[in-house]
């Protein structure tokens, strides 16, 4: 991970906002092979904050963009179509076949 992408790096930047930081968990999402239990650990995590503001990043935001999309759909039942507005702000998972495959997949284990 380049070291500008790392938390530790941004707190000045957060701090500069006025916006307290709490380290909570770092959760690692394989790019090429993302699992339901990452997303679990991700929904654990959420629901633990529930009623903070949490930042949810990665190097290039597309798995924090997604898992928070699923999170929304899933857990939160936020309109598909209205969770799909912000992630495709981010990119279109439609473009990457492990991600496409695994968003459905989570969708469906959510009964959605």
């Amino acid at each position: 991970m380049h070291p500008s992408w790392s938390l530790p790096a941004r707190w000045p930047y957060l701090a500069a906002a006025s916006l307290a930081h709490k380290w909570t968990r770092r959760i690692p999402v394989e790019w090429r092979d993302p699992k339901k239990a990452d997303f679990d650990r991700f929904s654990e995590t959420m629901r633990e904050h529930q009623d903070d503001h949490v930042l949810v990043q990665c190097a290039a935001n597309y798995r924090a963009s997604a898992m928070t999309y699923l999170y929304r759909v899933v857990v939160e039942k936020v309109r598909e179509d209205e969770a799909a507005e912000d992630l495709h702000a981010v990119w279109d998972p439609n473009d990457n076949a492990t991600w496409r495959e695994y968003i459905n997949d989570i969708k469906m284990a959510g009964h959605m």
